[in-house]
């Protein structure tokens, strides 16, 4: 029996070697079998943990709970023990012993034999599964994301008051920019009420119109994120007209928030940098950008002093005689450059016109050449055709009384009158016979 009195009061040792004596001896927890669907596998030297879960109704809160049963295989008995790759969502058979880790009060299943049931999925992992396909369907992973405002003056933080996320976002916010406007909004984030508070917490900030909402919760198993997961809060950031930027635990594995929200950071830390800009940094552009700006208006005043300056000597300097001598010598100046340069780039125009003179002048009597040419094939193939010139070599022109040109024997008959055309007259005959060619 353990003492209740101050007097004989134990020390926490005792009572976790006692507990751990309890557990060992206890028949019902050695050697035993049990099924659940497997989260939050991990593996450090070579050994295996997970935790197993269940979801169950329970008669003490009417309403649907998880539990969970952490696990532990080591590498001894991995090479035996598992035959498959074991993975988040996948619903098992464990064999082993229930055991307590003295130091750290906390029990484990210590598994030497791992089988998979005939349904390898969980229950959790096909209503996310199951989730993310409808989403997928509706398109709300493809939309186009809200900007982040480059300047946030208000910020709203949708996570426990009480927990890590929101000291760590505070913190941040606050040394990058001490003058930002923090609403925090408590809410749940792990429980069967955090989907439902989660939600709440995102429509009330964006009602309080602050510039941007982080979503956040502190480090946790996976099993911890389910509330992430649901579609109660997935609603929420999808219709929320402010930028959401979705900070969930510190694993690798995103969540669904991280997918519909317009931002993602891996920690609450990371989400606070992205939405609260560093106010130091900025003042530190904005010298870097005044130092600049007085040393090029530096520069500038310099450099119009220095025109005053050469104008004010100017002016009191020059003469009515030394602006004409000026003005002379400018003259002569650019007479010498007449003379050197102008003679030379006439010479130059004239030699060029010359060149394409005398080009043009080849090009036309080319051309006149062959158009006298074509003229005089064109005349000569006239002359081979001309009537006149054929009937002055002793041809007649004929045509029959209605004056219809004979070509043929056959265009005339025995008696017909004809006419015979002459270079000098016309012959008026009658055919008295004919003779056709063989």
């Amino acid at each position: 029996m353990l003492s209740n009195s101050k007097d004989g009061a134990y020390s926490v040792r005792s009572i976790n070697m006692h507990i751990d004596e309890l557990i060992r001896n206890e028949p019902g927890l050695s050697y035993i079998w049990v099924t659940g669907e497997v989260t939050n596998v991990s593996e450090r030297k070579g050994h295996l943990y997970f935790s197993l879960t269940e979801r169950a109704f329970s008669r003490r809160t009417y309403r649907e709970e998880t539990w969970k049963l952490d696990c532990a295989m080591w590498a001894s008995d991995r090479k035996t023990g598992q035959k498959f790759p074991l993975k988040d969502g996948m619903v098992v058979f464990v064999y082993g012993s229930v055991r307590l880790w003295p130091q750290g009060g906390k029990y484990s299943l210590n598994a030497d034999r791992i089988e998979q049931a005939a349904d390898t999925e969980g229950r959790n992992a096909a209503m996310k599964r199951q989730l993310v396909e409808k989403l997928r369907k509706l398109g709300w992973f493809d939309e186009p994301k809200k900007p982040i405002p480059r300047y946030a003056h208000s910020i709203g933080v949708a996570a426990s008051a009480t927990g890590d996320a929101v000291r760590d976002i505070i913190k941040t916010a606050r040394k990058r920019n001490p003058g930002i406007r923090i609403l925090v909004y408590d809410c749940f984030v792990q429980s069967e009420k955090a989907p439902q508070s989660i939600a709440a917490a995102v429509h009330s900030l964006d009602r309080a119109g602050v510039d941007v909402i982080i979503v956040s919760r502190g480090g946790g198993s996976r099993d911890d994120l389910e509330a992430f997961n649901t579609e109660l809060v997935a609603d929420a950031i999808h219709d929320c007209r402010t930028p959401v930027i979705s900070a969930v635990g510190h694993t690798a594995d995103r969540s669904i928030s991280d997918d519909i929200a317009d931002w993602y950071d891996i920690t609450p830390t990371a989400a606070a940098q992205t939405a609260v800009p560093d106010v130091g940094e900025l003042v530190r552009e904005l010298g870097a950008g005044a130092g600049e700006l007085n040393y090029l208006m530096s520069i500038s005043l310099r450099s119009v002093r220095h025109r005053a300056d050469n104008l004010s000597l100017k002016m009191a300097a020059v003469s009515p005689q030394k602006k004409l001598q000026l003005l002379k010598q400018a003259l002569e100046n650019y007479r010498s450059v007449f003379e050197t340069q102008l003679p030379r780039r006439i010479r130059e125009a004239r030699q060029q016109t010359a060149k394409r003179q005398q080009m043009l002048e080849q090009l036309m009597q080319r051309s006149v050449r062959n158009a006298r040419n074509r003229s005089a094939l064109t005349a000569e193939q006239l002359n081979g055709l001309d009537p006149y010139r054929k009937m002055k070599s002793g041809f007649a022109f004929l045509t029959d009384g209605q004056n219809k040109r004979i070509r043929s024997v056959s265009d005339t008959a025995d008696g017909e009158l004809i006419h015979l055309y002459l270079t000098d007259g016309r012959i008026d005959a009658v055919i008295t016979h004919t003779v056709k060619k063989n």
